[in-house]
Formats: C-alpha cells, structure tokens, sequence
C-alpha cells in the first residue's frame, strides 16, 4: 500500500527537521535493525518479515527505510506466504495494492524498486495468508530527524566591577505531550512517520523512546504509529488500562 504524506505534512515534518501511518493494530512483536537507507531485504517464513541481522522468529515483523532508486527484496525462507501490498494502513491487503506475489518454495524471491514517484511514502504489506500476524512497512525517503545540536557553553559576562555571572545552559522542559513523537508539542503525522523510522532503525532520540511509545509496552513500535494516526482522525484507540490517552500531558 501507498500512504503518500500530504504537503502540509510534509512541510510540517521539514521544518521539525530543519529545526531540531488504518485502523487495526497487532499484538506482534516487532523489531528493527539499524540501517543506512539503501537495498533492503526480508526474509519470509512462517508468521514473519524479518530483516537481515535479526532474528527470525514467529511472529515477528519489520520496516525497512530505503530512498528513491533503492530495493527491497524478499527471500523464501519457509512456508507458503505472499507479500501484498496494501491500499490503506494495512486495510485493503487483498492484492489491488502496489504489488502481490507469492513467496513459496517455487517463488523464492520477489524485488520492489521505488521509483521518483514514491518520495515521501510508506507501503504497509502483509501476507494474504496470515494476515495480521504477518506484516511490514517499506518507507521511502522522510529522512530521519539529526542529531539535535549541542546546547552552547555557558558564556560569562563581566561588569564594571569585575564580578563575573554565568548564563546557565538551557534545559530541556520536563515531560511533553503524548504520542509528539518529534518534540514540537502537537500530535501531527509526522510523529507517525518519526515512529515508524524508529522501527526501521533510523530515527532515535529521547522524544521517539518516551512519547512515541504510546501503548506503554516495551518499545516504539508499528501499532504504535498506527494508534497515532487513529488518535489524529478522531479515532481514539484502544490502549492498555491505566495507559494514559494520546494527547494528553505525561
């Protein structure tokens, strides 16, 4: 599937990096392995998408980053499987989506290449066959958020009678809005993208790690973009008891 950013995203998410993806959700694990974008690969077996350096195991899926011009390929593991593309947030993964193509013993690989057009999105994918419990994201460009700079130096300034007082280093305000994944105080679809990227390997960052994790379990993961884009259509989603709503302050 294509989930092409609106230019106002876009923009919004250009200028949070110039300055510092509906609707089900999956208990499935999901892990990443830190990654440069270029050719990517999945390794497809029974009930996972894994990523080459991680460790295949049921259940278990991944998202890859790649920019334009890059490949994503997946091999045959075991099983029987397809890798479908969908046409919505993992809604719509019936084989209309950007690719279909069965991963068996007599389909051992299968490539996706992005094209010019492609900037800017993410492909959510799942076999038609195991459905949720068999999914992963492939996004194209949205470049991760830098390294935040350092905070400067304190400067010291001195009056006529030559008493020296220090300017004390910014601090970083305490707590934040749930699910800004970013750090710009509004839940936005870039925050989405900023978890996602966290998946892949690509983005990091005190923000993403307490903010971006919006379902209070261990790490930011898929579901937790998905709840996210569910919180900004006004679809509130359903969170652990005790786990505190998207929006709120924490």
């Amino acid at each position: 599937m294509k989930v092409r950013l609106g230019v106002a995203a876009v923009l919004v998410a250009t200028i949070a990096l110039a300055t510092a993806f509906s609707l089900l959700s999956t208990s499935s694990p999901l892990s990443s392995t830190p990654a440069q974008a270029a050719d990517q690969t999945f390794h497809v077996g029974t009930t996972y998408f894994c990523t080459s350096g991680t460790s295949c195991t049921q259940g278990v899926s991944n998202a890859v980053h790649i920019s334009v011009g890059d490949t994503v390929t997946w091999f045959w593991d075991e099983g029987t499987h397809t890798t479908t593309a969908c046409t919505g947030v993992f809604t719509g993964c019936t084989g209309s989506g950007r690719w279909n193509h069965a991963i068996d013993m007599n389909n051992t690989t299968f490539s996706f290449t992005a094209l010019a057009g492609d900037d800017n999105t993410a492909f959510y994918f799942q076999c038609m066959i195991h459905g949720s419990a068999m999914r992963g994201v492939v996004i194209v460009g949205v470049p991760p958020s830098p390294t935040p700079s350092p905070s400067p130096s304190p400067t010291v300034t001195t009056t006529s009678t030559s008493t020296a007082t220090a300017t004390p280093t910014a601090t970083p305000p305490s707590g934040g809005v749930k699910g800004d994944s970013d750090c710009n105080g509004q839940v936005q679809i870039p925050d989405s993208i900023q978890d996602l990227l966290s998946v892949a390997g690509q983005a990091s960052g005190l923000c993403i790690e307490t903010l971006g994790n919006v379902d209070c379990t261990d790490g930011v993961q898929v579901v937790d973009a998905i709840d996210i884009q569910l919180h900004i259509s006004g679809q509130p989603p359903t969170l652990p008891q005790g786990c505190s709503p998207i929006g709120s302050n924490v």
